[in-house]
């Protein structure tokens, strides 16, 4: 396991790898991140959980140079 952050901003709706499936965000709070699977079924993780997983990363989020841009 890497170093524990957190992206900024977190938000429901966004896109992330979780466990080898990219996921929706349904809800974030400060004890869980409620994933939803492409199939619907929803599924709560403790943030330490979420961001310390290998494979975790956002899926949907603007690059640098496309937030400079726009």
């Amino acid at each position: 396991m890497g170093p524990l952050t957190r992206p900024e901003g977190l938000a429901v709706g966004e896109r992330v790898r979780f466990d080898g499936q990219v996921r929706l965000v349904l809800a974030v709070s400060g004890a869980s991140v409620t994933l939803s699977d492409m199939v619907g079924t929803p599924r709560a993780v403790p943030p330490t959980v979420l961001f310390a997983n290998d494979d975790w990363s956002p899926q949907n989020r603007p690059t640098a140079s496309a937030r400079s841009v726009a």
